[in-house]
């Protein structure tokens, strides 16, 4: 059996990966899930007209935004310098009408729709999307709803129900680079 000992792992310049105070835990500086956005609607509410598509733009609250890619004035996401990859993001909206609808939130990337989930919803319940996308430097998200099977009705009314996010998967360029660094060794 073979044991390999050592407080760090630097790369080649010498600047820390991994460390180790000696009783077991670890501090990495690489893999953090950022950047990272999560912004809610400030409660005022926001009417959706019946089969039409809406842009939402009652999220001007943001609970953090680690790299400034919000923008509360455009309601946009917009994907910063030296950050392109893949991002895991999500939404989810509440209907704050008393007649039964359809519920679409759809996230738009560069104006396109890229995932959508529908609901048939209620008074106030509501609908949840999530998605996995490949996001280069400028490209920018939205967020859009939509109501059908009869009138409009109003979303955007419960700050705490009502939010858009997302975070940068880093585990896969993590493994990247630590198979890299084993793969290297140099044993002295």
């Amino acid at each position: 059996m073979s044991i390999l000992r050592t407080n760090k792992i630097t790369d080649l310049g010498g600047n820390n990966i991994i460390s180790s105070n000696g009783s077991g835990t670890f501090t990495q500086t690489f893999a953090a899930n950022t950047p990272s956005f999560q912004v809610r609607n400030g409660g005022s509410g926001q009417t959706l007209s019946s089969g039409t598509d809406t842009k939402l733009t009652a999220f001007d609250t943001a609970d953090f935004d680690t790299d400034s890619g919000w923008n509360a004035s455009d309601s946009k996401y917009t994907v910063q310098t030296n950050k392109a990859g893949k991002y895991f993001l999500y939404a989810q909206i509440k209907y704050g009408g008393s007649g039964d609808r359809r519920l679409q939130l759809t996230i738009r990337k560069n104006g396109l729709s890229v995932t959508r989930c529908a609901n048939n919803v209620d008074y106030y319940a509501g609908v949840t999307v999530s998605s996995i996308l490949d996001l280069a430097v400028g490209d920018y998200l939205e967020l859009y709803a939509r109501l059908d099977n009869g009138g409009g009705g109003t979303v955007g009314t419960a700050t705490i129900e009502e939010f858009f996010g997302g975070y940068k998967l880093i585990w896969h360029q993590f493994l990247k680079q630590i198979l890299f660094k084993i793969y290297h060794l140099q044993f002295y």
